[in-house]
């Protein structure tokens, strides 16, 4: 079990999950994040140790070492914590072992984690996934997606099984590229999502709406990258924000990269943007 920040917890989870090779528990609190993963007693257990604590000395978090539970127990505790959720009007967001039977109008994101973040529960992904929804009403629907940060490719899903023509979905992380290629699949929509560890500045221009679910200090490092990726009257969702100095930090620089603020969310702690893409 590792704590860290709480504006720190979504990448923390995600690099404790890359280490581990399992899926994570998050646990948000108000001072800290407390995030829990299983490590198997085999011949890699020192060798992953190792690497958490290395992690943990660069990174500022704490470890704490936990009692032995069986494989099966932890997974189940684990599978406890990933139900199916509703985002939105539309959208449900549901683990691959759900059987979920949706309304009329409603559409089902399916997704396998693997050791790649994101299933929903987090206030930021749910909020990206509400001003998602919103673009994709009866007057709009964004061609052409960048999803930056795919993690287990959830908001490039949503995005296709909305309606969008092609969604580019990058990582940095090989296992998320592989991760949502095979959620894309389950999905149906492989064809619409190219899963790629391209960097956003080579990603290409003309996107109709981006989506990014990331760090603040990631997000003030791509703004001059995403501004040059996106269409001119193009959207952007960005998440992964804590409310307060962070979030009026990101609407003061996009400001400046030619974006204005269309919409607002808050949830706890965290807040999410969506932004329109002005004039050049």
């Amino acid at each position: 079990m590792v704590e860290v920040a709480p504006e720190a917890g979504e990448e923390a989870a995600a690099a404790l999950a890359r280490m581990t090779g399992a899926g994570v528990l998050v646990e948000d609190g108000e001072e800290r994040c407390r995030i829990s993963a299983y490590i198997e007693e085999d011949g890699r257990k020192t060798e992953t140790l190792g690497q958490i604590r290395g992690w943990a000395r660069t990174t500022g978090a704490s470890v704490a070492i936990g009692e032995v539970v069986v494989e099966e127990d932890w997974l189940s505790e684990w599978k406890k914590g990933f139900t199916p959720l509703r985002a939105g009007k539309r959208l449900i967001v549901s683990p691959s072992w759900e059987d979920v039977h949706p309304g009329t109008d409603e559409v089902v994101v399916t997704i396998d984690p693997g050791t790649a973040f994101g299933t929903g529960h987090h206030e930021s992904t749910a909020m990206a996934l509400e001003l998602i929804e919103e673009l994709y009403d009866d007057s709009r629907h964004p061609a052409r997606v960048l999803d930056i940060g795919c993690g287990t490719g959830i908001l490039a899903i949503a995005c296709a099984r909305l309606g969008a023509g092609s969604v580019l979905a990058l990582d940095c992380d090989p296992e998320a590229v592989r991760m949502t290629e095979e959620n894309a699949r389950i999905n149906g929509v492989a064809g619409t999502i190219q899963a790629s560890a391209t960097p956003v500045d080579a990603a290409g221009s003309g996107f109709e709406l981006i989506c990014a679910n990331i760090i603040h200090n990631t997000l003030v490092e791509m703004a001059p990258a995403i501004a040059q990726a996106c269409a001119t009257g193009g959207h952007l969702v960005l998440a992964g924000i804590l409310g307060g100095w962070q979030e009026e930090n990101i609407r003061r620089i996009y400001r400046k990269a030619g974006f204005s603020t269309v919409d607002t969310r808050h949830r706890n702690e965290w807040a999410a943007l969506l932004m329109r893409r002005e004039e050049r």
